[in-house]
């Protein structure tokens, strides 16, 4: 079962898509305490959870 997880991880990771973005901020999650960053990407653009 673990095993399954994984490899199913590792395929996400070879899949997911590289960019280049500079950290601007970190905040923490009021309900989860988890952390929210907020990134400008190289076309200035923000990006951050919506």
């Amino acid at each position: 079962m673990l095993g399954d997880t994984v490899g199913q991880d590792i395929a996400r990771l070879d899949a997911a898509k590289q960019f280049t973005a500079t950290l601007l901020d970190v905040r923490v999650e009021a309900t989860s305490t988890r952390g929210v960053l907020v990134l400008r990407n190289s076309s200035g653009e923000l990006e951050q959870p919506g």
